[in-house]
């Protein structure tokens, strides 16, 4: 009756904690894609304006260096999608089991030191 009570406690916790990063995750994304539109725009500025100023090695740094930023953050909201799923899946595995008929005794220790 204890162990299903704090199995219980703590798979509530953990779809608190759930519950709190999927926000956290849902405003980033947010912010981010806010973030990636104003790259996205620059780097098609400074790819215009290369075309006009092909002697320009400042246009060209910008766009690769903007350009690499945009794949960064689409690498960090791929992370933080895969740290939710491993979440999800670590909170599904602490659901307490639903048991049907006779209640099974924990099992035993055999590795009892003597």
């Amino acid at each position: 009756m204890e162990s299903e009570i704090i199995a219980s406690a703590l798979f509530l916790a953990g779809m608190l904690s759930l519950g709190a990063a999927i926000y956290a995750g849902i405003r980033m994304m947010i912010k981010s894609d806010s973030r990636e539109d104003f790259y996205r725009m620059k780097w098609e500025t400074a790819m215009r304006d290369n075309a006009y100023k092909e002697e320009s090695v400042k246009y060209r740094e910008e766009a690769w260096r903007l350009r690499v930023e945009l794949q960064l953050s689409e690498c960090r909201r791929l992370k933080d999608y895969l740290y939710t799923c491993e979440l999800m899946q670590a909170l599904e595995s602490l659901r307490p089991k639903q048991t049907t008929g006779a209640a099974t005794p924990p099992p035993t220790h055999k590795h009892i030191n003597k």
